[in-house]
């Protein structure tokens, strides 16, 4: 009895933290497009996406949703995708790493050269302040932006689901994967299929003898050649091993609150990663569910 009553009381405290977070953090929402196709298909970066992605062709009544930097491969044009997600800074923002901000602008050029379709370009509403970023993307007039609030929702199952489904915030975004599945929920898709969703980080986790954490964080487009890094805080400050297993933490038990969601508005997510580490959505082949 004295657990459930701590239980309310913590759910009711964080249910109201929440609320001031949304009336100091959260901005004017812009409702994503209604799809006229009921499936879509999320194309996260993880090293198994290679392996997928020959299998993908274009269907009339298949979405594609890319992500980060799928504008640098030939898969883009070939799947014309018409939902493009990117929720880190490094994308809109001009920071200090030499790295980041070559593939930064390698993306925003082959965004805009690229894209001869109609596309919905979905990014933060906190890029709406870097108006150099904003004005570029606008001169191909076959992209849309809509922007989304980032302000991370907790607190009682109700409050959670109503505010995902009003746009007022997200699950804690610390990766792209959870606003890109929020998305594909608001979006009106019946059916989200995750490829390329590996989260296999746990198992390329190091500690040097200088006691720096570090990640290899690969891609499908870098799995041979990527290596162990330091992970930075807002790209400057060195996070400790148990502020990245923290990380890890908010990012997996997010998918739980987007199953929550996607199942109040009778959403079926499927998992076709081979081998991946989020336990949240059932498990598919590919093959199957396409």
């Amino acid at each position: 009895m004295l657990e459930r009553i701590y239980q309310f009381i913590l759910s009711f405290l964080v249910t109201i933290i929440s609320c001031f977070k949304i009336m100091i953090r959260s901005k004017v929402y812009t409702k994503p497009l209604q799809s006229k196709n009921k499936s879509v298909i999320i194309l996260a970066n993880g090293p198994s996406l290679s392996k997928s992605l020959p299998s993908l062709t274009p269907k009339k009544n298949l979405d594609y949703i890319c992500v980060n930097n799928f504008t640098n491969t030939e898969d883009f044009v070939r799947l014309k995708p018409k939902h493009y997600v990117v929720v880190s800074e490094q994308f809109y923002n001009v920071g200090n790493s030499i790295k980041e901000n070559n593939h930064r602008e390698s993306m925003i050029e082959s965004l805009i050269n690229k894209t001869t379709w109609p596309l919905v370009f979905h990014c933060p509403v906190s890029a709406k302040k870097h108006s150099a970023f904003i004005d570029r993307i606008k001169k191909n007039k076959l992209i849309s932006i809509n922007y989304f609030n980032t302000t991370p929702i907790e607190g009682f199952k109700w409050f959670k689901i109503l505010a995902f489904r009003l746009g007022l915030g997200s699950p804690r975004p610390h990766n792209v994967l959870i606003p890109s599945l929020l998305i594909a929920i608001n979006t009106g898709f019946k059916k989200v299929i995750l490829i390329g969703a590996d989260h296999s980080w746990l198992k390329d986790i190091s500690v040097n003898d200088n006691n720096e954490a570090l990640v290899n964080q690969k891609h499908f487009y870098d799995a041979n050649t990527s290596k162990p890094e330091i992970m930075r805080n807002k790209g400057v400050q060195p996070r400790k091993l148990h502020e990245i297993l923290q990380k890890f933490v908010y990012s997996f038990s997010s998918y739980f609150d987007l199953r929550e969601f996607a199942t109040s508005r009778n959403v079926d997510i499927y998992n076709a990663t081979p081998n991946s580490f989020i336990d949240a959505f059932e498990r598919k082949d590919l093959g199957d569910v396409q």
